[in-house]
């Protein structure tokens, strides 16, 4: 809709400022003369004249109607000033808008922004926003990130609270080949079973493992599955958990050495392989043992193997030969089993291969 209609001669368009100007604001106002043959475009542009009334746009001709299209006015001086724009009926004003306009900022009134519409824009990343009226909403410092209040009424600036690390330091030595301790503090409550550890030798050469069982007395005590802990050790870090794949022996064991049971599982990125569990639901019998072998394209990474005795139904963390050693993307991780008990073989197997993404000791 146009905004306002200047429908005789004796109605003009104006603008005066509240307070004198160093530097005067100049103005640009868009209209349409409208007769009953003919449309024709216009335009008037000039400055403010401080406390004294300047005509932004002037009276129409007889028998024509001056439409307002759009109006803009730039506050140039170095102070803010109350601006009114008001239309003058034959020397009797009526105000269309009132409002302080900053200095650097621009004032629109159109046929898209209604009366009210400028803008109180007054820096680089201000956003434009309305609460009573046309406000302005102040850019937020560097990564905040936008959100609507408490009582979803206005948007505000907030800063996200920070990601987790993925890796925490703990004040951990060497205790034994498979065990680290913590000395006075009770760390049990993190170092669960499977939670993913990270150090350096003495040479600063990259080791890592997992985390068997934890226990607290006056100190805490670690056990490891993965590298070898030894004296000289530093820079511990305690991750996430392990992912674990497992692979299912269905039924029956085979009665004689068997290659590439159960599913092949082709890692979809790098990772370190750190160990691995068997589990059988109903035990063998007879003498000698059930042993399972877990490859990589073929060839063993274990040789201490997953092996359950005549009677045996459990057999964890077994460590594999390279913990710190990437096995590729997309390998073929496939299931042997070398030897069963002679009797009865064992009946539905499981197998897990603790492992993580090599990626993951990139993170912070």
């Amino acid at each position: 809709m146009q905004i306002i209609v200047l429908d005789t001669t004796t109605k003009s368009f104006e603008m005066v400022l509240g307070e004198a100007a160093t530097t005067q604001l100049p103005f640009v106002t868009a209209w349409i003369d409208s007769t009953a043959t003919d449309v024709t475009e216009g335009e008037t542009d000039g400055t403010s004249n401080s406390t004294t009334a300047v005509t932004v746009a002037a009276a129409p001709a007889a028998s024509t109607r001056r439409i307002i299209k759009d109006i803009s006015v730039y506050n140039a001086d170095n102070i803010s000033h109350t601006l009114t724009l008001r239309v003058n009926n034959n020397s009797t004003t009526r105000i269309v808008w009132t409002g302080t306009l900053a200095s650097g900022a621009s004032f629109y009134l159109s046929r898209v922004l209604s009366a009210g519409g400028g803008s109180p824009l007054t820096t680089q990343g201000d956003m434009f926003i309305f609460d009573t009226g046309n406000t302005r909403l102040a850019k937020g410092t560097a990564l905040q990130q936008l959100r609507m209040n408490s009582g979803a009424t206005l948007p505000e600036w907030f800063t996200p609270t920070a990601a987790a690390a993925t890796w925490t330091s703990f004040s951990g030595v060497y205790a034994s080949g498979t065990t680290i301790t913590v000395s006075g503090t009770d760390v049990t409550g993190v170092m669960k079973k499977g939670v993913i550890l990270k150090w350096l030798s003495s040479a600063d050469v990259f080791k890592t493992g997992i985390v068997v069982s934890s226990t607290f007395s006056t100190d805490t005590t670690i056990t490891v599955v993965g590298s070898t802990v030894a004296s000289g050790d530093k820079t511990f870090y305690y991750g996430p958990f392990a992912s674990r794949q497992t692979f299912i022996i269905a039924g029956t064991f085979p009665s004689a050495a068997t290659t590439d049971l159960s599913k092949t599982w082709y890692n979809e990125d790098a990772i370190y392989v750190i160990s691995a569990d068997l589990v059988v639901k109903t035990a063998g019998s007879g003498t000698g043992s059930t042993v399972v072998d877990i490859n990589d394209d073929g060839t063993t990474m274990f040789t201490t193997k997953p092996t359950l005795t005549t009677t045996g139904t459990t057999d964890r963390d077994n460590v594999s030969d390279n913990p710190t050693t990437a096995v590729a993307q997309y390998s073929a991780i496939t299931i042997d089993v070398d030897s069963v008990t002679a009797t009865t073989a064992p009946v539905d197997g499981y197998i897990d291969l603790f492992y993580y993404p090599v990626s993951l000791t990139s993170r912070t």
